[in-house]
C-alpha cells in the first residue's frame, strides 16, 4: 500500500536510492505547441504533455490528501509572458482509502504564451523546469527540463495531428461562464452541493480547487430528488462557510463545469432542520410585532382591543380568527410570489415588493386614508371602519399588518427564510405558515380569553385623543413611504463620506490589503435598517473606532433590485435586510455576522474582540 504522506514519499525514495539503482521514470514530459510558428504579438497555446506508464499517476492542482501538484518554472526569451496552467478536470487516483486527484494515461496542461510585438528573432527557445510526483505503489519525485524551438514566421502550415491533440485537451477542460444554478453549503457535518438535474445526466463528482481547507473529500453521497441532485461529502474540520467554493464539478461523462459559488452556513436541504426552521419562523413572527415597521398598524389593533373590552367574547374570538386568517393569507400569497419569481430566475428576497414604486405608492395612500379616518375627517365605510376590530376589517387588518411588516426582518427570521426559499414548495409554505402563525398568535391568544380583555381599560372619550396620536403615527409612516417612493424613482447620487459602494471584488481587494471590512446590507425602505444606522452606525464612538482601526465601510444598497446584492445575501443564508457583516483583518479570519438589531456596543465589541485576540 502506498504511504499517504508527502514526507513519506521522500523518505521512501531516499531509502531506496541507498540500496537500489535508480528506477527509470514512469512519466515522460515534453513541451508541445499548437502553433507551428511564433507570430510577433500574437498569443498562442503550448502544453506540458505528460505520458504515464500503466498504473502510474501524477497530481492535479489540488492533489487531495496526499501528493504534490505538478509545477513549472519558465525560462523564456525576453519579452515573452506565460499565462497560468489550465488544468484538465482530474479523476480520483491512487487507492480508495485516501482521496487523491490527478491524471493517468496522457494529460495536457495548457498554457497561453504571449510573444512581444517587436520580436525580430528568427527562432525562439521556450524552456521550463518541471517537477512532479509520480505514484503507483510508491511515490517517486520526478523532474525534467523541457524545451521547444519554434521559428518566427507570419505564416506556417499546421499539423493535423497536433490540432487534434489540442482539441481533445480542450474537451477535458471544465467549461466556464456560469455555475448552472448550483448551490453549496456547509453545515450539519456536511459539505453539500445542490445541482439542477438538467445540468447533466450524472453521476456527479466535485473536485475542490483549494487544498486548504478542503484537501480530499470523503464520504461521497449522491441523492437525486426530482429536478435536483444533492451531492454531499463529510465536512473537513478546517472548512468555514461564508466563502466562495471553487472547483470542477463533473455533471456527466466527459462533461464538467468550473464553479465558483457562495458557501452558505446551512445544513443539507431537508432533514431535521425543517423543524428548527419552523420554530425559528414562529419566534420571528412573534417578534415581528415589536418591530418599528409594524408599530403603526399595531396601534390600530390596540384600538380594536380597547373596543373589545367588556364586549361579547364570541365576537372577540371571531374577530381574532379573521385577523389571523388575514395574516396567514398574506404570507401564503407572498410565499407563492417569492417562490414563483425565484423559480423563474429572478433574484428576489424578503421585502422584494418594496423595490416596486407602485407597491410603495399604494401602501402610502392606504396609510394616508387610515390616518385621516382616525382624525375623524371621514368614514371609509362599513367594511373598513375601525380596521382593527370589525369583522370585515379584521381580515383586512391582518393583510395590512403583513404589508407593513415587510420592511423589517425580525431576529430568527433570516435563517428560517433563507432555508425556506431553497426548499420544495410544501416545505417553504410550511415555514411561511409558521411565520404567519407567530405574528398572529398574540392577537389570537388575547381574543380567545375573555379574562385578558377584561384587564384592558373600558372604552371612553379618552380614546378620541388616542386615535389622533395613532393617526399621527400612520401619517408619519405615509410620509416616510413617499420618501422611499422618491428614492426609488428619482436618481440619487451615492452618499459619500466614510461609506463606499459594496462589491464582492472590493471586499476581496481590501482583505488582501490586510484591512478590516464592515459591510452594511441595507435599503431605504427597511425601517429597521434606518433605526440601526441612526442609533448605532452613526454613533460618534463607532465612527471614531472605524477611523482608528482603518475599517473599510461598505454599503450594499438593496433599495432597488440588485442581483449582486441578492447573491451576497444568499451567501450568508439570508433573503433580506438588514444584515451586518464584519471581516476582521487577515484573509484567514472568518467573517462575523452581527445581530439584526444593532447597538453601538455590539459593533464596538465585534471590532475590539477580534482585533485584540
Amino acid at each position: 500500500m502506498k504511504m499517504p504522506f508527502v514526507f513519506a514519499f521522500g523518505l521512501a525514495a531516499t531509502t531506496s536510492a541507498a540500496s537500489l539503482p535508480p528506477e527509470p521514470p514512469h512519466v515522460r514530459a515534453e513541451l508541445v505547441s499548437e502553433a507551428p510558428a511564433v507570430r510577433p504579438g500574437r498569443p498562442f497555446t503550448v502544453a506540458l504533455r505528460l505520458r504515464h506508464d500503466p498504473g502510474w499517476h501524477t497530481y492535479w492542482r489540488n492533489p487531495g490528501d496526499a501528493g504534490l501538484p505538478t509545477r513549472l518554472n519558465w525560462d523564456l526569451p525576453a519579452g515573452f509572458s506565460a499565462g497560468p496552467l489550465l488544468w484538465p478536470t482530474p479523476e480520483p487516483v491512487g487507492d480508495s482509502t485516501i482521496p487523491e486527484y490527478g491524471y493517468t494515461g496522457e494529460a495536457l496542461l495548457s498554457i497561453e504564451m504571449t510573444p512581444p510585438s517587436n520580436l525580430s528573432d528568427r527562432e525562439v527557445l521556450l524552456q521550463a523546469r518541471v517537477d512532479w510526483l509520480e505514484c503507483k505503489d510508491i511515490c517517486i519525485p520526478g523532474k525534467a527540463v523541457v524545451s521547444l524551438r519554434l521559428p518566427v514566421s507570419a505564416t506556417a502550415s499546421s499539423d493535423p495531428k497536433v490540432a487534434e491533440l489540442f482539441s481533445l485537451a480542450r474537451e477535458r477542460l471544465p467549461r466556464m461562464g456560469g455555475s448552472l444554478g448550483v448551490r453549496a453549503g456547509l453545515g450539519g457535518g456536511k459539505l453539500w452541493l445542490e445541482i439542477p438535474a438538467a445540468a447533466g445526466p450524472g453521476p456527479c463528482e466535485f473536485f475542490p480547487q483549494d487544498n486548504d481547507p478542503f484537501g480530499g473529500l470523503k464520504g461521497r453521497r449522491e441523492d437525486r430528488r426530482g429536478e435536483r441532485v444533492l451531492l454531499s461529502y463529510d465536512a473537513p474540520d478546517r472548512a468555514a462557510p461564508n466563502k466562495l467554493l471553487r472547483g470542477d464539478l463533473v455533471v456527466g461523462p466527459g462533461r464538467s463545469i468550473s464553479i465558483e459559488v457562495p458557501l452558505s452556513p446551512a445544513p443539507p436541504p431537508g432533514g431535521g432542520f425543517l423543524w428548527t426552521a419552523l420554530l425559528l419562523a414562529f419566534a420571528g413572527g412573534m417578534i415581528l410585532n415589536l418591530m418599528p415597521c409594524v408599530l403603526p398598524v399595531l396601534s390600530l389593533k390596540i384600538l380594536g382591543f380597547l373596543r373589545e373590552a367588556g364586549g361579547d367574547p364570541k365576537t372577540a374570538r371571531r374577530r381574532g380568527f379573521l385577523y389571523s386568517a388575514g395574516v396567514l393569507f398574506s404570507f401564503w400569497v407572498m410565499a407563492g410570489l417569492l417562490l414563483a419569481l425565484r423559480a423563474g430566475g429572478r433574484s428576489v428576497g424578503w421585502g422584494f415588493q418594496l423595490q416596486s414604486p407602485v407597491f410603495v405608492a399604494v401602501l402610502a395612500a392606504v396609510f394616508v386614508l387610515l390616518a385621516l379616518n382616525l382624525f375623524g375627517l371621514f368614514e371609509i365605510g362599513v367594511s373598513l371602519t375601525r380596521l382593527g376590530g370589525v369583522e370585515g376589517g379584521a381580515f383586512a387588518g391582518g393583510v395590512l399588518a403583513v404589508a407593513a411588516a415587510t420592511p423589517c426582518t425580525a431576529p430568527f427570521m433570516g435563517t428560517a427564510l433563507g432555508f425556506a426559499v431553497t426548499r420544495p414548495p410544501l416545505e417553504a409554505l410550511a415555514v411561511f405558515t409558521a411565520l404567519g402563525m407567530g405574528m398572529a398568535w398574540p392577537y389570537a391568544a388575547l381574543t380567545a380569553s375573555p379574562r385578558f380583555l377584561k384587564l384592558l381599560p373600558k372604552p371612553g372619550p379618552w380614546m378620541l385623543t388616542l386615535k389622533k396620536v395613532f393617526g399621527a403615527a400612520l401619517l408619519a409612516t405615509a410620509f416616510w413611504l413617499v420618501w422611499v417612493f422618491a428614492r426609488l424613482t428619482l436618481p440619487s447620487p451615492f452618499e459619500q463620506g466614510m461609506w463606499e459602494p459594496f462589491t464582492p471584488s472590493r471586499v476581496e481587494q481590501l482583505r488582501g490589503e490586510g484591512r478590516p471590512v464592515f459591510v452594511d446590507f441595507t435599503a431605504d425602505w427597511c425601517l429597521s435598517c434606518q433605526v440601526n444606522e441612526r442609533f448605532a452606525l452613526r454613533d460618534a464612538r463607532v465612527v471614531r473606532r472605524f477611523l482608528e482601526r482603518n475599517v473599510a465601510a461598505l454599503r450594499a444598497d438593496w433599495t432597488r433590485r440588485d442581483p449582486g446584492v441578492t447573491r451576497a445575501l444568499e451567501s450568508f443564508g439570508r433573503t433580506g435586510v438588514p444584515l451586518y457583516v464584519y471581516y476582521p483583518p487577515g484573509a484567514s479570519n472568518r467573517p462575523i455576522v452581527l445581530p439584526a438589531l444593532l447597538t453601538p456596543g455590539i459593533v464596538l465589541d465585534a471590532i475590539n474582540n477580534k482585533e485584540e485576540n
